[in-house]
């Protein structure tokens, strides 16, 4: 549903998602009621791996602008494909450092 949130910011880490329709928006609290865009999402794009790799809270909100569709990850699922998947593992770690470098901007 439009504005559905998928990822809470502060929550403990759970599924991932794999965006198959749609576009999901991920905001960043900043402070005095303030949210920040940090990205839009395109189907096909992977979100909520940043937790999942570390076991910290959640670092932004994920919620889908519109109807949107996605393949759910369990944990248990994304770490069997990091560790079997030298492909997926490889995408994981570039996303890893990106998502970085547009949290360090807001």
């Amino acid at each position: 549903a439009p504005w559905e949130i998928l990822i809470k910011e502060g929550d403990h880490p759970g599924d991932a998602y794999i965006l198959h329709l749609g576009v999901l928006e991920v905001v960043k609290h900043t402070g005095g009621g303030r949210d920040a865009k940090i990205a839009e999402v395109a189907p096909g794009s992977l979100v909520g791996e940043m937790a999942l790799l570390t076991g910290f809270a959640r670092t932004a909100t994920v919620k889908a602008k519109a109807e949107a569709q996605v393949f759910v990850l369990t944990p248990k699922d994304f770490h069997m494909l990091l560790h079997e998947s030298p492909r997926f593992k490889s995408r994981v770690d570039a996303l890893v450092e990106e998502r970085k470098r547009a949290l360090a901007k807001v």
